[in-house]
């Protein structure tokens, strides 16, 4: 039994062995007719030519945006002219206006102003007759004070004149009683003597009796100097003026107090400058409302003309509608501004700026076009794609196209003679830029390159390949690199 085991286990290990040299004889035999003959690849060869860019896309034909034709006065519409879907020429009339309410209210804003300067004027004549009763009532007032102190000035003079008079009056007065009382003593010293005498002596008696006699006749004329003396100082004439300065004294001063309050008076009446200014602001409003009616009128005499020529897209209004100003009343697409509206997406923004040239395939047409504007701000497409707005205009200014079909637009975005290119299929980009593949003698082999323009099917390069080299075209990977390869 072991002798038959061994004997199965020696002829399986040698089936094995044969199997695996055959294998190795057919690998061998593949590899040598693998490169006796190679798997043949498309190669393009890289030449001078030239070499255009452009970037193209499906988008519509459109005009300058609508125009909307508002009304610019409030009133009542008479009539209405045009109808929708259409054309208006840009001298057209759409719209004309009832003219009585427009023409009665100037009439109510001529009446309106007249009002408010009437009452401006008056005021102002008021004011000014009220400031002239102040001037009047101050000067009254100041030539009354002046009066009065002349008058009190006078009647000061005549009674300082009274003063000094009575003073002298005074003194005077007063020296005759000093010498009424030394005579009143030397009566008395004397009648003592005479009642000391001796009555026998007579001749004594008789010389005293006389000197009594002859001082009591002194005393007695002191006395009557006295009683006769006058106490007023002032004449009856000057005092007839004391009195006539008094009562005109009291004459002005009470014109003077009247004075006072008339200028008082006026003075309260007299409007402040605010109000005035408030009365000049009215006749300003009421003539700027007789202007904005005068204007009113004369644009409703107008009536409301077209901007621009134009098919009518809406008509909002009818006539007997009363409509305010600013209320729309059409909608108008201008016969103007025909261009070709694409969305460009973010790979392709970067290469459009205005002013490139373009084509506009439309209606079975080619017609040339301009890049007039890049939007600034990106937009979702039908498919939730953020896109740019690109806009070219018709370079033929009275070609009209339908708005709203579609156009192909393709706009040049650079172009060179003499350019180094390639087949742009033979271009591959990753993140290490772009690269080829390339035969170098019949060899895979991996360069990497630097693109510039790209268009028709080719590929400008700026760098990495040189003119005769070639490049392989059909579908290839990283894997065969190295790998012997002939060109079809």
């Amino acid at each position: 039994m072991k002798i038959e085991n061994a004997g199965k286990k020696k002829k399986k290990g040698l089936i094995v062995g044969i199997i695996i040299g055959a294998l190795v004889l057919i690998a061998a035999a593949v590899a040598c007719v693998l490169f006796l003959f190679p798997k043949s690849v498309e190669v393009a060869k890289v030449t001078k030519g030239s070499i255009s860019q452009n970037v193209s896309e499906v988008g519509n034909i459109a005009a300058d945006d609508t125009i909307t034709v508002y009304s610019p006065v409030s009133g009542k519409i008479s009539e209405v002219e045009g109808m929708k879907s259409q054309y208006v020429s840009s001298d057209a009339i759409l719209v004309k206006f009832e003219l009585q309410s427009f023409e009665e209210s100037v009439k109510g804003a001529e009446l309106n102003k007249k009002y408010a300067q009437d009452a401006f004027d008056a005021a102002v004549n008021k004011n000014n007759e009220y400031k002239q009763m102040m001037n009047t009532a101050k000067a009254e007032e100041e030539a009354n004070k002046n009066a009065y102190k002349n008058l009190a000035d006078s009647r000061d003079q005549l009674m300082v004149k009274q003063e000094n008079n009575n003073r002298d009056i005074a003194y005077s007065l007063q020296s005759l009683d000093a010498n009424l009382t030394s005579l009143t003593t030397q009566l008395q010293t004397a009648q003592a003597r005479l009642e000391a005498l001796d009555p026998t002596d007579e001749e004594a008696v008789k010389k005293a009796k006389a000197e009594v006699e002859d001082l009591e006749k002194k005393i007695k004329e002191n006395r009557g100097v006295v009683a006769g003396f006058k106490v007023s100082a002032l004449s009856a004439d000057e005092y007839k003026l004391y009195l006539a300065i008094v009562r005109e004294m009291d004459f002005v001063d009470h014109y003077w107090s009247q004075n006072f309050e008339q200028f008082l008076a006026a003075k309260q009446a007299v409007l402040p400058q605010a109000a005035i200014d408030q009365y000049e602001d009215s006749v300003l409003m009421a003539e700027i409302e007789e202007m904005r009616a005068q204007r009113n009128l004369e644009i409703a005499k107008r009536g409301v003309p077209t901007e621009v020529g134009g098919t009518i897209i809406e008509r909002l209004v009818d006539a007997g509608a009363t409509v305010e100003a600013g209320d729309p009343l059409f909608v108008i697409q201008p016969d103007r501004g025909y261009k070709a509206t694409v969305m460009i997406s973010k790979y392709d923004i970067g290469l459009i700026e205005e002013g490139q040239k373009a084509t506009i395939a439309y209606a079975g047409e080619t017609y040339e076009g301009v890049v007039e504007s890049i939007a600034a701000v990106a937009e979702p497409d039908a498919s939730g794609k953020p896109k740019v707005k690109v806009t070219v205009v018709f370079s033929d200014k009275e070609f009209k196209p339908i708005i709203g079909l579609e156009a192909e637009v393709s706009i040049l975005t650079g172009d060179k003679d003499d350019a180094l290119v390639v087949d742009s299929k033979g271009v591959y980009t990753d993140d290490e830029g772009d690269y080829v593949y390339v035969l170098n003698n019949g060899q895979v082999e991996r360069k990497n390159i630097k693109v510039g323009l790209k268009g028709n099917g080719k590929a400008e390069i700026l760098s990495g390949l040189e003119a005769g080299e070639e490049v392989i075209t059909s579908p290839i990977t990283e894997e065969e690199i190295g790998t012997r390869r002939s060109a079809k």
